[in-house]
């Protein structure tokens, strides 16, 4: 069965080689560098405090039952002090985490598709979307 794509091997003999150079991008990521620092700092910091904080609650709540039998000190925090912290601690934590992968990624200006490789779905073509055999 003849196909009307040219082989690899064809297309790399009959392109030229600055056609095979993918282009320089430029776009506006320039601009936002110093907000995109700024996120991953402040998300890294945010981070790095409520995870100080969820364990200064966890060591409170497991001294508690060593404090009971005099080998540690009492805690000073109450019950609902220190799952408060834990829980804001982690809630905090998450956020900073996200904030750092927000601040790192390209959601703001994803790249321009350079070929159809960068598209999903069928193509054009109707030999793309084979026919299912007749049921008799």
């Amino acid at each position: 069965m003849a196909t009307n794509r040219a082989s690899l091997s064809d297309s790399y003999v009959t392109t030229p080689r600055a056609a095979l150079r993918q282009p320089m991008r430029t776009g506006a990521s320039g601009a936002d560098a110093p907000r995109r620092t700024a996120m991953v700092a402040g998300g890294f910091i945010l981070a790095l405090v409520s995870l100080a904080v969820g364990s200064i609650a966890l060591v409170q709540v497991w001294l508690a039952p060593a404090s009971a039998g005099g080998a540690a000190p009492a805690p000073s925090l109450q019950a609902w002090e220190a799952t408060v912290m834990i829980i804001l601690g982690g809630i905090g934590f998450a956020a900073g985490a996200a904030i750092v992968g927000i601040g790192m990624g390209r959601w703001t200006s994803p790249r321009p598709p350079e070929n159809d490789a960068d598209y999903t779905g069928p193509g054009d073509d109707a030999g793309d979307m084979p026919q299912p055999p007749r049921v008799v």
